[in-house]
């Protein structure tokens, strides 16, 4: 667990640096043209890198949600058999506990 925290650390400390660092470079106003009839908006560079940064980010988190699907799927295919399989386990279990029961009572 130890290793994972700090792993977890690693990669967030650079990115935190470069986004401070990013939005402290970039704060002169930049114009997006939304569609040819809106007036164009100015805002911080910084902003919008951000608003890119995490569109970004969404999209990669929705491709990587949507190609694991598969294995999810599998995933909850293996645990149904498992508990199939379980429930068939305590069933002859069960049944073997019975019959050593009538066994013993019969003598």
């Amino acid at each position: 667990m130890f290793g994972i925290n700090v792993f977890k650390y690693i990669l967030k400390i650079p990115t935190l640096i470069f986004i401070i660092g990013f939005v402290v470079l970039n704060r002169q106003e930049t114009t997006l043209y939304i569609s040819p009839i809106a007036d164009p908006l100015a805002l911080p560079l910084w902003i919008m890198g951000l608003i890119l940064f995490g569109i970004g980010f969404i999209a990669g988190a929705l491709l990587l949600w949507l190609n694991s699907w598969p294995v999810r799927k599998e995933l909850r295919a293996a645990k149904k058999d498992l508990k199939k399989s379980e429930e068939a386990y305590e069933e002859l279990q069960n049944d073997i506990h019975d019959s050593a029961i009538d066994k013993l009572d019969d003598e």
